[in-house]
Parts: C-alpha cells; sequence; structure tokens
C-alpha cells in the first residue's frame, strides 16, 4: 500500500496551536482570538512551518494582526541574513552532503573491501556534523530573514551550539524554542501536577518498604 502523505508543517502547528490553546487556559494570552481566520493566519504562517521556530502567540500578535513600520535599515539586515543563508544551505551545506554521500553509500561487492575505512570514516563523521549544522543553521537563518523582511520578528532558534562549554548546553542552544516548548508546556506541567506527585510518592513508598536494599531506597527517593 503506498504511504499517506503528512500534511505540510502538520507538527509545527500542531505542537502551535496546543501552546496556543495552553496559554488561553493559564490566562497567559488574556484575549483569546475569536477569528478564526487570524488564528489560522497566526498557526500557518509559511515562514516557519517546515523547521521552525515554534512562535508563541503573545509574541507575534501585535505585529501580525496590528500591521508594522516599514524600515529600510531592517530590511536591508533582513535581506543579507536570507542570503547568507542560503549560501550556507545550498552551498556549503550541499557541498558536505555530497563528500558524506560518496563516503558513506558506497556499498562494496561480495569479496570487495571497503572502498573508505579509517581516518577517512571518522573525517566523514566530523563533515556530516559540519552538514547538519550547516543546514540548520542555514535553514533558520532564511525563515528569520524572510520574516523580518515581512516586518513580524521571530524568536532565534539556533545559538552557536558548537562554542557551548557543556553537553547540555549544547542541546540549549539547537532548536531553542522546541526546547522551551517542552519545558514550558511539557514537563514544567508534569513536574507540578497531582499525578506526578502520587507516582513519586508511591515509588518512594515501593524503594523503601520492599527489601532493606540502599539500591532500592535510592532508586524509591529518585
Amino acid at each position: 500500500m503506498p504511504e499517506r502523505a503528512a500534511p505540510f508543517g502538520i507538527s509545527y502547528y500542531t505542537l502551535i496551536l496546543i501552546g496556543y490553546l495552553l496559554d488561553v487556559r493559564w490566562g497567559i494570552v488574556a484575549q483569546p482570538q475569536k477569528n478564526p481566520c487570524k488564528l489560522l493566519t497566526f498557526a500557518g504562517y509559511f515562514p516557519h512551518m517546515t523547521s521552525g521556530p515554534f512562535t508563541r502567540y503573545r509574541e507575534v500578535e501585535h505585529v501580525l494582526f496590528s500591521g508594522t513600520t516599514w524600515s529600510l535599515r531592517q530590511t536591508q539586515f533582513a535581506i543579507q541574513r536570507l542570503l547568507w543563508g542560503l549560501f550556507k544551505k545550498l552551498v556549503v551545506a550541499e557541498r558536505l552532503a555530497v563528500m558524506v554521500s560518496t563516503i558513506y553509500d558506497q556499498k562494496p561487492q561480495p569479496l570487495e573491501e571497503e572502498p573508505y575505512v579509517g581516518l577517512v570514516v571518522v573525517m566523514g563523521a566530523f563533515l556530516y556534523v559540519g552538514q547538519v549544522y550547516m543546514d540548520f543553521s542555514g535553514c533558520m537563518d532564511i525563515v528569520i530573514g524572510t520574516s523580518q523582511m515581512l516586518g513580524i520578528p521571530l524568536a532565534e532558534n539556533f545559538c552557536r551550539p558548537f562554542t557551548s562549554t557543556s553537553v547540555s548546553e549544547i542541546w540549549r542552544r539547537w532548536h531553542m524554542t522546541l526546547g522551551f516548548w517542552l519545558k514550558d508546556y511539557l514537563l514544567y506541567p508534569a513536574l507540578k501536577s497531582e499525578l506526578f506527585a502520587r507516582v513519586r510518592k508511591f515509588c518512594k513508598k515501593r524503594g523503601v518498604n520492599r527489601q532493606q536494599n540502599r539500591y532500592r531506597h535510592i532508586w524509591g527517593y529518585v
């Protein structure tokens, strides 16, 4: 059977709308949008539908529906960022992809040795990291530059992750708005929920009461 094609950008506008509904329920959005066309315009704003960032309604409501003032300086900067993003994605990332594909996609015939081994394979791994970095960074420059040309600023989503001083900081700088979304709408609410408190209390009792074993005590408190 042929696979069904998923709607374009479904993961992005689904999470964006979930965040909007939660903001309304928690009172973060004071005045919910009653115009369905405007709500769909917010969720389906085309620059961020393929790669993010995950935009929040309260951050773009004013500029999206109230209009913005045109600025020559801002437009020049937006075009510069757009062109820089196209260069990173279409020139650098695509050329790196060719080299990575040459190293890893070669399938030897039976009884033949691998064409690339050792240091070349290690170098291919670094090239692949560079490819992913330039691809995503270029996408973000294209998205934010395009939106700035329209007078609508979007949140930064990529902040030099390889200059981080720890692994956790790398993930905080890579697809930042997704991390903020998971933290604000999934992790923190789950930690504050009554269900989580009950599960934690149950695990604690099970760990303490089930045999006098220090490892079970640790498991229960964790």
